[in-house]
């Protein structure tokens, strides 16, 4: 018998999660700026997961910034801008 290998390749590539209010998933393989993202969405602002904490505020990333390969964000309605960030007003309790 004979060694058998895989030729597939097995390469993971990041990409910057987007996740939007309607549950859809937007990724990017490469850095893209906010504002690009926000041309179709301008109801929205963006978020960064890692900044955002429970009963804290929720701040929005500038359009000069970029979603970078490897993290996490969320695009929210306008009127949570700035407003405290908790579980059952944004719907991830009772589900």
């Amino acid at each position: 018998m004979g060694i058998c290998s895989s030729c597939e390749s097995s390469a993971h590539v990041a990409t910057a999660k987007l996740v939007l209010q309607d549950e859809r998933l937007l990724e990017f393989s490469y850095p893209v700026r906010v504002s690009f993202v926000l041309a179709s969405i301008p109801t929205y602002f963006i978020c960064s997961a890692d900044e955002m904490e429970f009963d804290e505020f929720v701040s929005s990333m500038n359009g000069d910034e970029e979603l970078q390969p490897g993290q996490l964000y969320f695009a929210l309605p306008f009127e949570l801008a700035e407003a405290s960030f908790t579980a059952r007003r944004n719907g991830f309790v009772g589900r």
